[in-house]
């Protein structure tokens, strides 16, 4: 977790020294952390439209890998534009070789094959595609990963025993008023 892209989302709002003695103190007390089997690659793009208003920068998240290995594409539609584009990523080794331990990383050489209509294009990272509603620029390779989320069965019996509580002192408070009149001496 101390090299993930959460945590390094949440030292930017808490400060990176705070965050890191908070997850010394987190293993120590014997916390753990969990990342879930759900990982994939997002390509990175920017959109400069043809109508000159600003730049745009997105990532279009893939289908999770390994295990829709096959599946690596994506529909998406850039802003301002009507047509949908088709990308694909597209590399010559599997990042995880099934044959021995391996962790999830970007593998060295890939392109991006993307379909506007009928038309095929192939791109590399750094390269553009000149479309009629602007240029659409491939930066590159990113990943992301997802956190297994553990549901806590006490929940519903916390808020059980708090609603419990309420109208049990709402029952004994309109007893204690009902019986003694506010003008009473």
């Amino acid at each position: 977790l101390p090299r993930s892209t959460l945590f390094m989302l949440v030292c930017a709002f808490a400060g990176t020294e705070r965050m890191k003695a908070a997850y010394a103190h987190a293993v120590a007390e014997g916390y753990r952390f969990y990342t879930s089997f759900n990982k994939g690659f997002a390509l990175v793009f920017s959109w400069m439209p043809a109508d000159g208003s600003a730049p745009v920068r997105g990532a279009v998240h893939l289908p999770s890998y390994p295990i829709h290995e096959f599946e690596q594409a994506m529909e998406w539609t850039p802003p301002g534009m009507k047509q949908a584009v088709w990308c694909m990523l597209r590399f010559d080794k599997p990042p995880l070789d099934p044959e021995r331990e391996t962790s999830f990383q970007k593998p060295a050489r890939h392109a991006i094959v993307v379909r506007v209509g009928d038309v095929r294009h192939e791109l590399l990272p750094g390269q553009s595609l000149v479309l009629p509603q602007g240029v659409m620029r491939y930066e590159g390779l990113s990943t992301w990963m997802g956190y297994q989320v553990f549901y806590d069965w006490t929940t519903p019996w916390l808020l059980t025993a708090c609603v419990l509580a309420v109208l049990c002192l709402a029952w004994h408070f309109s007893r204690a008023f009902r019986a003694t009149p506010w003008d009473a001496p």
